[in-house]
């Protein structure tokens, strides 16, 4: 992305009247798909003649919207704050940033929705779990009783190629390590989903 010296000129030069449109339909197609093509070639030469500017200006602009949307997403970020942020990081005037805001809070239910049903990474889901514990008295190397207790847990993958198990097999200080991690990935999910 350009650095704010170049795409706040650019964003401020934006007309008013067209600007929540442009921002309404960029929202739009970042629910709609991760990819960044909010116009087609056409429709960008077209748009590009009625907002008075180049297809490359356009298309920075878009951009950086769709930057300021998917940061504001993650952060879980409110109007208000967003619209302060842009004035005092970006260099986006008033106007454009209430603007920004606006489509923000208008959008934002629906993109962070979409967001929730996206695999994060990759494909791979979970589908099923299973565990058991194993306990070892002795090693082959006999120097004695060793009583080492061990848990095995195993994740079923669904993987567009099939499915996939994977094994891990944890020492007791290693499982705690893997619960208090778990916990805390579950409290992130709770404050994102409710």
């Amino acid at each position: 992305m350009a650095p704010k010296e170049e795409i706040a000129p650019l964003v401020n030069a934006m007309p008013l009247k067209r600007f929540p449109a442009l921002l309404d339909r960029i929202l739009e197609r970042l629910a709609a798909s991760p990819s960044t093509e909010f116009f087609d070639q056409g429709e960008a030469a077209r748009l590009a003649d009625m907002l008075k500017c180049q297809p490359r200006d356009l298309r920075r602009v878009c951009d950086f919207c769709a930057f300021v949307f998917e940061s504001a997403a993650y952060a879980m970020e409110r109007p208000e704050k967003l619209e302060a942020r842009l004035g005092a990081d970006h260099g986006i005037d008033e106007a454009h940033a209430t603007a920004l805001a606006a489509a923000w809070k208008d959008g934002a239910a629906a993109y962070v929705a979409a967001l929730r049903e996206r695999p994060v990474a990759a494909p791979t889901v979970l589908e099923s779990t299973d565990w058991s514990t194993r306990f070892t008295l002795a090693d082959s190397s006999g120097a004695g009783p060793t009583n080492k207790a061990t848990g095995l847990v195993e994740l079923k993958l669904a993987k567009p190629g099939g499915q996939e198990t994977l094994a891990v097999e944890c020492s007791h200080a290693e499982l705690y390590d893997l619960f208090k991690t778990l916990n805390e990935v579950q409290a992130s999910v709770d404050g994102l989903t409710g």
